[in-house]
């Protein structure tokens, strides 16, 4: 496909590109797809959030990428692997977040099943993480749905602020959940 590194049956992923910046900030900037952060992002903020994905980016197959319809071309949204900080040490972990246009179609569980399997691809890591935050519902359905579990509970900090998060895993060992 036309530069993606990811693709399924519905999404292509690929590196972020200055004419996404529209409709990254537009993203970032709903308070409703940003409430896990308490904030829909501001301009600067976005210019600070792509700053540090493109360090992300450095580590091959690392760092969120633009994810595309493959059917409109439009951008669903942000999905890509991180190295996130547990209890256990760094680890890989899944990120995804979605246009709110886009919430309840799939695209999440899509996604995010494909990209645990290239953490298991691209890592030799026991487990695959995601640190969803407590009262993020949708998200932790989208984790269960892939074969991921609900781990330790952690506190993150942002802006000060305390939020309890949960880091879902799923084992090497396990099995990976079908792609929709």
């Amino acid at each position: 496909m036309d530069g993606f590194e990811l693709t399924t049956q519905r999404i292509g992923m690929r590196a972020i590109r200055p004419s996404d910046r529209p409709a990254i900030e537009s993203i970032l900037g709903d308070r409703e797809v940003m409430y896990a952060w308490g904030h829909g992002f501001s301009p600067r903020d976005t210019d600070l959030w792509l700053r540090e994905n493109r360090r992300r980016s450095e580590t091959p197959g690392f760092g969120h990428l633009a994810a595309v319809e493959l059917e409109s071309g439009e951008l669903l949204g942000l999905m890509g692997l991180l190295w996130e900080h547990t209890p256990r040490g760094l680890e890989p972990g899944i990120g995804y977040i979605l246009a709110k246009r886009h919430w309840g179609r799939g695209f999440a569980r899509e996604g995010a099943a494909a990209l645990l399997a290239r953490a298991m691809e691209l890592t030799d890591a026991p487990r695959v993480v995601a640190l969803i935050k407590q009262d993020n519902l949708p998200s932790r359905r989208v984790a269960e749905s892939i074969g991921m579990q609900p781990g330790e509970s952690i506190i993150k900090v942002y802006r000060g602020t305390e939020m309890p998060h949960i880091v879902y895993f799923f084992r090497r060992e396990g099995r990976l959940a079908e792609q929709v």
